[in-house]
Order: C-alpha cells, then sequence, then structure tokens
C-alpha cells in the first residue's frame, strides 16, 4: 500500500469515528420531566476524543500535501496540479478544523440523561 493510500484509509477510519462520537450520548435534556428517572452524562472525554479526530484528520491534509509537494520535486511541476490547489486542500481543512471546534462549543461538558 502506497504511504497516501494508508493516509487516506486511516483518514476514513478517523472521520467514522468522528462521526460516531457525534451521535453518543443522550439527546441533551437540561431539566427532566416529572417522574423520569435522570442520571448524569459526561460529554468530557468523548469531546476530547472527537477534538483528536478533528486535529488527525487536519494533519492528514498536511501530509498529503507535503507527499504532493514531494512528487512535484522529483517528477517535475507538471507531474501533479500547482500549489494553489495544495492551498486550497489545506485552507478546506482549517474551515473544517474550525467547524469542528465550533461544534464542540454547542455540546455541553454534562446533561442529564432522563427515561
Amino acid at each position: 500500500m502506497t504511504e497516501a493510500r494508508a493516509i487516506l484509509v486511516e483518514a476514513h477510519q478517523v472521520q467514522v469515528g468522528n462521526w460516531t462520537l457525534s451521535w453518543m450520548g443522550p439527546r441533551l435534556f437540561y431539566t427532566c420531566s416529572v417522574g423520569a428517572q435522570c442520571s448524569p452524562y459526561v460529554f468530557t472525554m468523548v469531546k476530547e476524543e472527537y477534538l483528536q479526530g478533528a486535529t488527525s484528520l487536519k494533519d492528514f491534509v498536511r501530509k498529503i500535501v507535503d507527499l504532493r509537494v514531494a512528487v512535484r520535486k522529483i517528477l517535475g511541476a507538471s507531474s501533479i496540479p500547482s500549489n494553489k490547489r495544495d492551498k486550497k486542500f489545506l485552507n478546506t481543512a482549517e474551515e473544517r478544523f474550525n467547524q469542528a471546534i465550533e461544534f464542540l462549543k454547542n455540546v455541553p461538558d454534562s446533561t442529564n440523561n432522563c427515561e
């Protein structure tokens, strides 16, 4: 498996992991209805894991761009499209990372799990 393929496989696994994390835990209840059985649910570890995944995804884009630059140096500039595309990849990765941070800001550290 090529290095690029290995990065893509790992990035996909992290992306699926973060998607799964985004659906973990109870629906967000701040108060429970009368008679409901409630217990606290802490999101802190889930949020930390999600942030690690988002950071890894951004880092994977950097690795792919670095590979593109290396190939461009070896094979010549015409072998892989220009630096403009690399900058677009990096900017998009940064935007997605910032969206993940905003998502995390909207998730409380804990809530009530009501049944």
